[in-house]
C-alpha cells in the first residue's frame, strides 16, 4: 500500500464518520477538518486540510516517562507553516470519565502548550448529534481557561 491508498482509505473513513456526526458529505468536504489519524504528518502535509482534531486518540497509552498526546514538534512547524489549525473536541472532553478524562485532560493540556509555543491556530468545535448535547459558550470558555487556555486565544477559537 502507498501513501496514496492509505490516504484515500482513510477519507472514506473520515465520511462516514462526518455523516454520523451530522455533517453532511459536502459540508465536511468543504470544511476541511480532518480526524487525526495514524499517519498524522501525510494527513497534515496534504493540500485541503484546514484543521484536524483527535490527536489524542492516536496513541492508545501513555509511556512511563512521557505523555503521547499525538502532537510533537515536527507537526506543530508543519502545522504553523501551512495554517492548518487544531480543534479541541469538546464532546470528548464532557463525555469521558474518570480515568479516561484525567488522560484526555493531560494530553490536551500539553496539545495547548505545544501549539502556542510553536504558534499553531486552535480552535473548538463541539461536535454535539443532537441540539441537546450543545452547551453555552460561557461553559466551553470556562472549560478551556481551566485547561489552560489564555483569554486571547479563548476569544480566538470561534473565528472559523
Amino acid at each position: 500500500m502507498t501513501h496514496k491508498d492509505i490516504i484515500l482509505k482513510k477519507n472514506s473513513v473520515i465520511v462516514s464518520m462526518a455523516e454520523r456526526l451530522g455533517f453532511l458529505v459536502e459540508e465536511s468536504s468543504k470544511m476541511g477538518v480532518f480526524q487525526a489519524g495514524e499517519d498524522v504528518r501525510a494527513l497534515v502535509e496534504r493540500r485541503g486540510v484546514k484543521g484536524i482534531y483527535d490527536f489524542e486518540y492516536i496513541e492508545p497509552r501513555d509511556s512511563l516517562h512521557y505523555r503521547r498526546s499525538g502532537l510533537n514538534h515536527v507537526i506543530c512547524v508543519i502545522m504553523s507553516k501551512k495554517n492548518i489549525f487544531w480543534v479541541i473536541n469538546i464532546r470528548a472532553i464532557i463525555e469521558t470519565s474518570g480515568r479516561q478524562r484525567a488522560v484526555l485532560i493531560g494530553r490536551v493540556r500539553q496539545n495547548i502548550s505545544l501549539c502556542r509555543k510553536y504558534k499553531v491556530q486552535m480552535r473548538a468545535g463541539s461536535f454535539a448529534e443532537s441540539s441537546e448535547h450543545l452547551r453555552s459558550l460561557h461553559d466551553v470558555e470556562a472549560l478551556l481557561k481551566v485547561l489552560g487556555m489564555r483569554d486571547v486565544e479563548v476569544k480566538n477559537l470561534w473565528k472559523w
